[in-house]
């Protein structure tokens, strides 16, 4: 049986834009990944100062969306639906147990922004999390090397994934701020997302 060769693209998605779509399908061609598993986040126990401005359920529904029209993306809702903080190993453990009880070789790997490197030495049992879904790292532009503060035990993982990645400059809090300020924002955000947020009235107050 072939393995099939599974990306996990996690996040808060408050909202999700085309800079999150941009990374996973660079990701999914560059590494040729069967499936892309969207997996919007709770709560970052790393952003204790903020919580989502949209609630679980809407930023499910925008993942849902965004995933809809995109060949080989499935979204899964494991980490809205649990309670408490979410912790990416619990889930790659989840998708690994998954796996084996249905009888499926896989090879998961954790996709991720190089702006997430900047704590990534503090994530939940990180070098067991790197052993079972190795990361790749979309890198902008022609940066060079990894942040500082990466420890050695994680150098030489994080150096094996790093991806050239095109220059897609797009974060949730540039939409969020557009969107109080009513700006244009159909060239950030898909528009089946845009329209789920003006019927739902986010992000505007």
């Amino acid at each position: 049986m072939k393995k099939q060769r599974i990306g996990l693209l996690g996040g808060t998605f408050d909202p999700l834009h085309f800079g999150h779509i941009h990374l996973g399908i660079e990701m999914q061609e560059t590494h040729v990944l069967d499936t892309i598993i969207v997996c919007p986040a709770a709560s970052s126990p790393l952003k204790t100062t903020r919580t989502p401005q949209a609630s679980n359920e809407q930023r499910l529904q925008m993942a849902q969306l965004a995933a809809l029209d995109i060949p080989g993306w499935r979204v899964i809702d494991w980490e809205v639906k649990r309670s408490g903080a979410s912790y990416t190993i619990d889930t790659v453990r989840a998708l690994r147990a998954e796996a084996e009880k249905n009888k499926e070789k896989i090879e998961l790997f954790l996709l991720l922004g190089e702006d997430a490197l900047g704590q990534f030495d503090k994530w939940k049992e990180v070098e067991e999390l790197v052993r079972l879904a190795p990361p790749l790292i979309g890198v902008r532009g022609q940066r060079e090397g990894l942040p500082a503060g990466i420890p050695p035990s994680l150098e030489e993982i994080c150096q094996k994934g790093r991806t050239r990645t095109r220059v897609f400059e797009i974060s949730s809090t540039l939409v969020r701020d557009r969107l109080k300020r009513k700006l244009y924002c159909g060239h950030l955000v898909p528009p089946k997302i845009l329209d789920f947020i003006y019927q739902h009235q986010l992000y505007f107050y």
